[in-house]
């Protein structure tokens, strides 16, 4: 008799074995027995994480700012912050929705009981913790001159920071005590504690009524498993930007030019031989060993030139690379995150009419983003394949790989100020975002599960998975923002002031590989609000004001994907009021 799964069914822990009479299915089930629940059963805003899926974070910052001034033209200015950060996830982890396929369940001493639930539609689910610590301590210090040269005049501004992260990550599973693993009398690899998870299972007959909130128990506990990190990356930059005026101020100029430094090293979080738990890498003497893990060096540049020959008018560029620390945690399969780096430039033109009464600019933009986070290419299914046909063991407890971006528009901006105390604002946009360079560790892994197998079912989950990414709507969409609004500074509405804003937001169409395609119908979105201003003794003002979202009480559904989406907020009333004095 082989011991299969530890279930929590009923709040009981329960040993459900296979046998040559009987066959308990906790774990892994057949597709044909995997079941696809309609919205009648099971409506897609319905949660199933319960109460207790939650995050816990504690927060702690000091900051400290020393200004002094050195001659009529020189300032320098130093700056440190201290962030303390303490984070613990709670997370259930949730199976596909099953059939129970067991008319009987082992019983005490082992004799089979009826299963109350035979045939029941059913989804198992496995607790996760995730803590959390990090401390950030960062410095700057900046100098900034001030050079007249009679026919231009010139700020040089001379810039240098150092940040120092340390980051510690806890990832935990959920399995038996060693008191519970031996009193089942389980030896060997059976009584390994990886090899005794708790999965909780959840009948939809129960509905939403609280089932899922998580228990505490004797018998089991959150035990660190593969997946943490330990790590300590310093960034260190320095710049240097020179901003010049000429001609009465008709040309501005702006030349910089950055120098980056980051660097990573960790601790690696490794399989204790003794347990197969997670544990910090040690050497002989039992002193951690920290290995680099990344480090790269960028130089950036960037220009800019507003030309104004004219009050009425003005044209500007604009040019400037970037290079940014990314995310501490790695890729998927354990790689280093790699810095985010790219580039972009805009131009246009403003106008400026009426004593700036009508002002009107148009801007056409392009930036490329290289390593930029790609989340939710990986998961159990996915990792199962990955390490069957590779051989190696990937960091499931992480799930991102990266990819670049590149996004294109035009704007228009437009600001009326219709009369002296009526004012209208417009702003438009035709934005294109194009995702390209998707996954490239996963293509990587995708070339050696090939040479391993020629059988495609053995990796077409993952291969499924990459499509769902690939396929998407890479078409332009437009934007519009509005705000209007109208004081009142005589008569007998003195002191009120009314007005409205809103947006609007263009549908969209995404493609899914082997799903239905969605829809998105494009949005309106119309808000008011109405104050009042008045004076309550010589020193003292109150003021009043309801903002009223949503009018037209709208009820859309928003977002991106089959899971990540939400409604509109229905129609809500704000009511604030302030006291001046």
């Amino acid at each position: 008799m082989a011991i299969r799964a530890r279930a929590v069914i009923a709040g009981r822990p329960v040993n459900l074995v296979s046998s040559a009479t009987t066959v308990f299915r906790p774990a892994t089930v057949a597709a044909a027995n995997t079941f696809t629940a309609p919205g009648s059963v099971l409506p897609r805003h319905q949660q199933l994480n319960g109460p207790s899926d939650r995050l816990d974070h504690d927060s702690k910052r000091l900051a400290a700012n020393l200004e002094h001034r050195v001659g009529p033209n020189t300032v320098v200015q130093f700056a440190y912050n201290l962030t303390l950060s303490d984070r613990l996830d709670y997370q259930a982890n949730r199976d596909a929705i099953r059939r129970d396929a067991n008319p009987a369940l082992p019983g005490t001493g082992g004799v089979l009981v009826a299963n109350p639930n035979y045939d029941q539609l059913y989804l198992d689910r496995r607790w996760t913790q995730g803590q959390y610590f990090n401390r950030t301590a960062a410095s700057r210090l900046t100098a900034v001159q001030d050079l007249d040269f009679g026919f231009t005049r010139q700020r040089l501004i001379v810039n240098g920071s150092l940040r120092d992260d340390r980051f510690r990550l806890f990832q935990r599973q959920e399995l038996l005590t060693p008191q519970a693993i031996a009193a089942a009398g389980l030896t060997g690899t059976a009584a390994l504690p990886t090899n005794n998870p708790v999965r909780r299972r959840f009948y939809l007959k129960e509905d939403n009524d609280g089932v899922l909130r998580h228990t505490d128990s004797a018998d089991y506990n959150f035990y660190e498993a593969t997946g943490g990190q330990k790590t300590r990356a310093f960034f260190h930059s320095g710049s240097v930007l020179m901003v010049g005026r000429y001609w009465k101020d008709r040309v501005i100029s702006a030349v910089g030019l950055r120098r980056d430094n980051y660097e990573s090293r960790q601790v690696r979080v490794l399989a204790d031989p003794a347990t197969t738990l997670g544990r910090l890498e040690t050497g002989g003497a039992g002193e951690e060993i920290w290995r680099e893990q990344i480090g790269q060096y960028r130089t950036s540049i960037n220009y800019g030139l507003v030309f104004s020959p004219q009050e009425q008018w003005r044209v500007f560029y604009n040019f400037a690379e970037n290079f940014q620390q990314n995310a501490t945690t790695p890729y998927f399969n354990g790689d280093a995150r790699q810095p985010r780096i790219g580039d972009g430039y805009d131009y246009g033109f403003g106008v400026y009419l009426w004593k700036d009464r009508l002002t009107a600019t148009v801007t056409r933009f392009d930036n490329k983003a290289d390593n930029e986070n790609l989340t939710a290419i990986n998961n159990r299914l996915t990792a199962d394949e990955i390490n069957r046909l590779v051989g190696t063991n990937y960091c499931t407890a992480f799930n991102a790989d990266s990819q670049s971006r590149r996004a294109t528009g035009t704007e228009l901006a437009l600001i009326a100020n219709v009369t002296r105390y009526w004012t209208l604002s417009f702003k438009y946009s035709m934005r294109k975002n194009v995702n390209t360079d998707f996954a490239p560790r996963l293509n990587a892994v995708f070339a050696a599960m090939q040479a391993r197998t020629n059988d495609s079912t053995q990796w077409v989950f993952t291969q499924t998975q990459l499509s769902n990414l690939t396929n998407e709507n890479s078409g332009a969409r437009a934007a519009w923002d509005y705000a209007t609004r109208h004081s009142f500074t005589s008569g007998p509405l003195k002191g009120a002031r009314v007005g409205a804003y809103g947006c609007f937001r263009q549908g969209q169409t995404i493609f899914t590989a082997n799903r239905p395609t969605l829809h998105y119908k494009s949005c309106v979105m119309v808000n008011a609000f109405a104050g009042y201003e008045w004076k309550l003794a010589k020193k003292y003002r109150m003021d009043f004001q309801v903002n009223v979202e949503n009018l037209t009480n709208q009820r859309l559904r928003i977002g991106h994907s089959y899971t990540n989406y939400s409604y509109l907020t229905p129609t809500k009333s704000i009511v604030q009021n302030s006291l001046r004095f």
